[in-house]
Order: structure tokens, then sequence, then C-alpha cells
């Protein structure tokens, strides 16, 4: 045997490296096709090379390494002191105008609780004689009121004859009509606590300072005989 000849099995028809007769070389083709394939081989050193990087979603940030910090004004500090010395005295001239409010509205408050006022009142009296029911008190009679508080006596006169529509005692849908006759009272004192009024001969009633300011109803009491007047 020549050393460039290859020794073949003798038994073996078709072509060297597949095993059989010709007839089974499509077979043998069919199955080296259905093989799964040999995974690639791994790139230099046997370490596998990955593809280029991919684009960066967002920029690049930089930041600046932190500087000396920046001079003052010159005119932050020439005017602190003074622009100090405003904000006091402005709060202390808010304080004093705060006080000074509050003070003269407790003076105004007093003032109005003990300054005298006019006080009203009225008597009812009958739409057709312009007097009360026996025809004692009428337009002119006087009216007389005093105090424990002080000494001083408050005289007044019974005015003109005055009607105002109301509504029925009895029947509340029903007006009728009713007659009185006013009168006023000057310096009323608001720290008492009342005054005893007397109209004509009438024995005198106990009105309250509060009534004599909205407009008090006297109810007229005959005077009983022999009694103080």
């Amino acid at each position: 045997m020549e050393p460039n000849e290859q020794q073949q099995d003798p038994t073996a028809s078709g072509p060297i490296g597949i095993p059989g007769s010709p007839d089974d070389a499509p077979a043998a083709v069919a199955q080296a096709a259905e093989a799964p394939a040999a995974p690639a081989a791994p790139g230099y050193g046997g370490s596998w090379i990955p593809g280029p990087p991919a684009a960066p979603t967002s920029l690049p940030q930089r930041w600046l390494t932190p500087g000396p910090y920046l001079p003052r004004r010159d005119w932050q500090r020439k005017t602190r002191t003074a622009i100090t010395a405003i904000t006091g005295v402005s709060g202390v001239m808010w304080l004093i105008g705060v006080i000074a409010l509050i003070a003269i509205g407790l003076v105004v408050t007093f003032v109005m609780r003990i300054s005298p006022f006019e006080g009203k009142g009225l008597v009812m009296a009958s739409c057709s004689s312009a007097s009360t029911g026996d025809g004692t008190i009428a337009a002119g009679s006087p009216v007389v009121a005093w105090t424990d508080k002080t000494d001083k006596v408050l005289h007044g006169t019974l005015q003109a004859l005055k009607s105002v529509k109301v509504a029925d005692e009895k029947d509340p849908t029903v007006k009728v009509r009713r007659c009185y006759l006013p009168f006023t009272l000057k310096g009323v004192r608001p720290d008492a606590a009342g005054y005893n009024v007397r109209i004509g001969d009438g024995a005198p009633q106990f009105v309250t300072t509060r009534s004599l300011k909205t407009g008090a109803v006297i109810a007229l009491v005959p005077t009983v005989p022999g009694s103080p007047g």
C-alpha cells in the first residue's frame, strides 16, 4: 500500500464517510438536516463579546464644584441698623395705636352708660274723649318722676292724643284702633334701676330705666283717699 492511499472498508459501496449503500444517502442527509445546530463558538479567549452600547436615554449632567460665598452688598451692611430701628419704632407706634383705640372705646362706652337720656312713655286713653276712663287725665296733665339715685325730680306733660292700629286680642285678623297720650322725661339716668312715675293725681308707678328708654306703658292707678300723694 502506497503512503498516499487511504484504507477503505471493502463493505462500503458509497462515498467515503456515508455508510451503507447509495440508497441510504438521502436518509442520512435528512437526519443531518433535522439535527439541532450546534451553538456558535465563543469569541476570542472563550468569553462572549458584547455588542455596541445603546444610546443614552438622558443627557449627561455635570455639577460644578462649590465656590466661595458671594460678597454681601454694601447697602445691606450700611442700612441694617436704620432698618432695625425703623421696624422697632413702627411696632411700638402700632401697639400704642391699638391701646389708644381700646381706651377710647372704653371711655365712650362708659360715657354712654352714665350719660342721661330722654325717657319716653305713654298712657292709654279713650279715642272719643281723648282722656282716661274717668276723664281726669288728658293732654297737658303733669308727669313727675324721681329715683333714689339722685335728688333731681324730672317733670313732663302728656302730649296730644295719638292713635295706632293693632291686632284685636280676641281676633288677631281684625285691626282695631288704639289711642294713647305720650310723654317725655329729659335727664333719665342710665345707672338708675328705675323711676317712680306719677301722672296727674294718680298713684306713682315704678318703671324700669330700660322701659323708659324703649317706651314705657304706664298703667293708671287711682289714688286711694287718705294715702300720701
